[in-house]
């Protein structure tokens, strides 16, 4: 509990840090007033915001309140309406996947808006720059082999360090005449342990905000395979 809203990211820290995976609520406080800054909402939006969360904001027609207030005058039933979890996972009937919207491509026939995609090869096929080449393109809205992209984020995160990138981007932008928009992440060093799944996370929930000025569309992993992030046998692969 944050007894203050300058200590709530703090506080919204430590379940994060336990808890990599889980849907974690903000309840915030509607601090309205007629005039000035909404203080509760707006450190709760920045927090929520910085942890991977949700903000969960209370309102009683309008005045300012707090959960406390809800809870008093219209019960427990209001409070679980919007803190009860919502599945991971649903299964979905006939009807429900007639409502699914049509599939788009952010790489023409490739590469679906959302999904998942791999490149696999064996070692030293060249999926490492077959894939920053296609970021880039992605995030310069170029063809990629004659296959149309639409111009998105995107975030190249290279397991095996940043030696080699630094090369290859320069050898792409000369090549291309044109620099690359996309955005680099390698570790410090190659494996991830036992950890590879709050890894991904860990990164995923970096690109899709870094400190507010990006949000991501496209995050490729290299040398997923080698580094426990997913089983593709013998083979290597890099992970979109």
């Amino acid at each position: 509990m944050a007894f203050n809203a300058g200590n709530l990211l703090v506080v919204a820290q430590d379940p994060r840090r336990a808890h990599p995976d889980a849907q974690i609520t903000l309840a915030a406080d509607n601090d309205i007033k007629a005039e000035g800054p909404n203080v509760g909402r707006q450190k709760a939006q920045e927090a929520a915001k910085a942890i991977g969360g949700t903000l969960a904001l209370p309102d009683l027609d309008g005045r300012a309140c707090d959960w406390w207030d809800v809870r008093h005058e219209r019960g427990d039933g209001a409070l679980k309406v919007v803190f009860t979890p919502t599945p991971r996972f649903r299964l979905l009937g006939r009807d429900d996947l007639r409502k699914l919207p049509d599939l788009e491509w952010m790489v023409d026939g490739v590469l679906p808006m959302d999904g998942i995609g791999l490149v696999i090869g064996q070692s030293g096929a060249g999926k490492s720059f077959v894939t920053l080449d296609l970021l880039a393109r992605v995030s310069l809205g170029l063809p990629w082999f004659g296959h149309d992209c639409r111009r998105r984020q995107t975030v190249y995160v290279g397991l095996e360090g940043r030696a080699g990138i630094k090369r290859r981007i320069e050898t792409w932008e000369r090549q291309n005449g044109a620099q690359v928009a996309g955005k680099i992440y390698g570790t410090p060093k190659s494996g991830t342990g036992k950890s590879g799944a709050n890894y991904v996370n860990a990164i995923v929930r970096v690109a899709t905000t870094d400190g507010g000025s990006l949000m991501c569309s496209v995050i490729a992993f290299d040398e997923a395979a080698r580094n426990g992030l997913m089983a593709l046998g013998n083979g290597d692969g890099v992970s979109l």
